[in-house]
């Protein structure tokens, strides 16, 4: 049973592009102790399992999320596709630090690609069904938490981004904008993936029909709630009227072979 676990755990974010390229993002600190974002085609290996399985939950196979072939080389220029597949041998961070030494580049590499959407997935959240799975093969799980957060940030599932000075807490409009450690990260959750995505991980056939559930806590508490003793003298229900910004997500446990 997990309580706002998943809204704390780390998410990866992804661009889809108009022409339904991937992208994956990553955060750069240059020499002056400024972030800034820099996206390159997906080659981290938690985000290529987590796209297959959610292809796999559509009755897709290969990996032809990931092939080189599905990146515009014409479009974006002999530089950049340099850049973004660069010769076999050349590490990460020097292909990062060669993208940040120049800026102009940079926004050039965003007008040409043409990004059309920001999207958190729950990486963190599959790291944990995958660790769930390996040790408890039959296991039931159930967790709660947000489904939706106020002051957002601009993408699909984005967090909210928070600092505290004394009593007052601060959105902010991006973490790229306030010194590690200095801030909180919450991320919403979108229960209809997570039980795609939790189905994919643990189920032998991900095509099968769901097992698993998903519901708002409203309805939650009236199944499984003795509503009645929460129900004060003027009619108001806690239980029922509060916590609407919260949802169930409940898998039972798997019968042993």
């Amino acid at each position: 049973m997990g309580l706002e676990i998943l809204d704390n755990l780390p998410h990866d974010k992804v661009i889809l592009t108009a022409g339904n390229k991937i992208y994956m993002t990553l955060v750069h600190k240059s020499a002056e102790g400024k972030f800034s974002e820099i996206h390159l085609p997906v080659d981290d290996a938690i985000i290529r399992r987590h796209l297959q399985y959610v292809a796999s939950s559509r009755g897709i196979k290969g990996n032809f999320l990931f092939h080189e072939k599905d990146f515009d080389k014409a479009a974006a220029g002999e530089m950049m596709y340099s850049l973004l597949f660069p010769v076999a041998g050349t590490s990460l961070s020097a292909t990062l630090d060669k993208i940040a030494a120049s800026l102009k580049w940079s926004l050039s590499f965003t007008s040409l690609v043409s990004f059309s959407k920001a999207v958190y997935i729950p990486t963190g959240a599959q790291l944990l069904f995958e660790k769930v799975k390996e040790c408890f093969p039959h296991h039931g799980i159930i967790f709660a938490d947000f489904d939706s957060l106020p002051g957002a940030m601009r993408g699909v599932n984005a967090p909210i981004v928070q600092q505290t000075h004394g009593n007052t807490t601060i959105d902010l409009s991006s973490y790229l904008t306030a010194e590690l450690g200095a801030f909180d990260i919450l991320f919403p959750t979108n229960f209809d993936y997570l039980q795609i995505l939790h189905h994919a991980i643990v189920s032998a056939d991900p095509s099968a029909p769901l097992t698993s559930q998903q519901m708002k806590t409203k309805v939650f508490m009236k199944q499984f709630a003795n509503t009645a003793a929460t129900k004060t003298r003027s009619g108001y229900n806690p239980l029922l009227a509060d916590f609407i910004n919260t949802a169930f997500f409940i898998a039972p446990p798997k019968a042993p072979l």
